[in-house]
């Protein structure tokens, strides 16, 4: 466990409720995603959307280690995101996940990971 004095935890990040992460591995590369998904270079828009859906997220465009933002959109409108971070180890990691409102996890995020 990390601990940290409240006064160096950003304002954005409210520490509402305690939460359990869960780990995800796979021993296999999943098949090629439904939709297309493609990279985003709009900071703004990154942004706008974190802002919108997942306004307590730590990772932002600018952040360190990230190397790209994919995201899907539907009609122009950017409805999914999600940052590839390069690890030290030389592995990966999604980081910074955030889909519209409105948008069914099955037709976005579940499926740009190939489930």
């Amino acid at each position: 466990m990390v601990t940290a004095p409240a006064e160096a935890i950003p304002e954005r990040w409210p520490l509402t409720e305690v939460r359990r992460w869960h780990w995800m591995l796979t021993t296999h590369e999943p098949e090629p995603p439904s939709i297309e998904v493609a990279t985003i270079t709009d900071a703004e828009e990154v942004t706008g959307l974190i802002d919108d859906a997942a306004p307590g997220s730590h990772a932002r465009p600018g952040t360190p280690g990230i190397v790209a933002w994919l995201g899907i959109r539907d009609a122009g409108r950017l409805v999914a995101v999600g940052a590839a971070l390069d690890q030290p180890d030389g592995t990966g990691h999604v980081r910074g996940v955030a889909v519209a409102e409105g948008i069914a996890a099955a037709a976005s995020g579940v499926s740009c990971l190939g489930h």
